[in-house]
């Protein structure tokens, strides 16, 4: 769990830019992260890919793929969309 959110946050700080906006929401069984970013949206189809990157990433691509293995394991659902300009990452927890 610390891996799985102190990588959405740390993405949320790296990927926004000076002056833009980040968002954190939990709600009920959902914990979402937003931000601004120099990039449109990313590819949904490729996006928790080893090694799938944008142009601007200085990162290795492993991150989001990592996150999902961590979503997988506990059955939690992790998504990505963008609207309003805001790069957005959910994870919806199993409800137990």
């Amino acid at each position: 769990m610390e891996i799985l959110i102190n990588n959405l946050f740390s993405n949320v700080i790296r990927h926004n830019y000076d002056g833009g906006k980040i968002e954190i929401s939990l709600n009920g069984n959902k914990i979402s992260f937003a931000n601004t970013g120099h990039n449109k949206a990313l590819d949904p189809e490729k996006i928790f890919e080893r090694f799938y990157k944008d142009n601007a990433s200085e990162g290795t691509g492993l991150g989001l793929a990592i996150l999902k293995q961590i979503c997988n394991r506990h059955n939690y659902q992790l998504d990505y969309t963008y609207h309003h300009d805001l790069h957005t990452f959910t994870v919806t927890f199993n409800q137990e």
